[in-house]
């Protein structure tokens, strides 16, 4: 069993946790808000069929300090977003990142960029040490109640589970109100774009007019 998708599901290793995917195969990403389908990984039995599934209350990337390194828990819709493949999939074994994990540890941040340091805090003596599983109660795998943010992760990720166990889904007519698969009350942020052009073309060059392809760089409520 393996952290931050090193597992080879297609050997049958197990994972973790698992973060989305741009595409099958594809590059890992943090991005929830707009995105495609999560396309975490899922081991495959020995004859190709899904064997086991993860999904957590958020996920990381790097150190979850880190900008860009973890998703966060945004109301649910990361849970949310990655039990869509757990419940299409149906595999036999689920295995949920994390409860009772409130993981304090801090270590030197792995990159050397300027913006490598804790989110938030630009002008703290000890910000180049970072803190790697959990930065406060929104970037953290941990799905049980706090103090902080209340239960929904747990009672988001509790119909989750529910629908799992009766080989139910999303799609099911009767469905639409559990909490795992409501919507308005989750998809209520939108991406800040980092550069866009006034027609939302961009040029990736090269040339004196390339624009780079705009990426999003915070997700905010509206």
């Amino acid at each position: 069993m393996w952290a931050m998708d090193e597992a080879d599901y297609n050997k049958g290793e197990w994972g973790f946790f698992s973060m989305c995917r741009t595409s099958i195969n594809g590059s890992a990403t943090a991005s929830i808000v707009g995105a495609a389908d999560c396309n975490q990984g899922v081991s495959l039995d020995p004859v190709g069929s899904p064997f086991e599934v993860s999904a957590s209350g958020a996920y990381m990337l790097a150190q979850s300090a880190l900008p860009f390194a973890n998703p966060g828990h945004l109301r649910g819709l990361t849970v949310q977003r990655l039990f869509k493949k757990v419940l299409e999939t149906g595999a036999p074994h689920l295995f949920m990142s994390s409860f009772n994990e409130f993981i304090g540890g801090r270590q030197a941040s792995a990159y050397i960029a300027n913006t490598a340091r804790n989110m938030g805090l630009p002008y703290d003596s000890q910000n180049r040490t970072v803190w790697v599983d959990t930065y406060a109660s929104e970037f953290s795998r941990d799905m049980e109640p706090n103090k902080e943010s209340g239960d929904r992760i747990w009672r988001v990720t509790s119909s989750c589970v529910q629908l799992y166990k009766a080989g139910r889904s999303c799609g099911d007519a009767d469905a639409s109100q559990e909490l795992c698969c409501t919507t308005e009350d989750k998809e209520i942020f939108g991406n800040i774009w980092s550069l866009r052009s006034p027609n939302s073309n961009y040029n990736s060059g090269p040339g004196p007019n390339s624009m780079p392809k705009p990426f999003p760089i915070a997700s905010i409520i509206f």
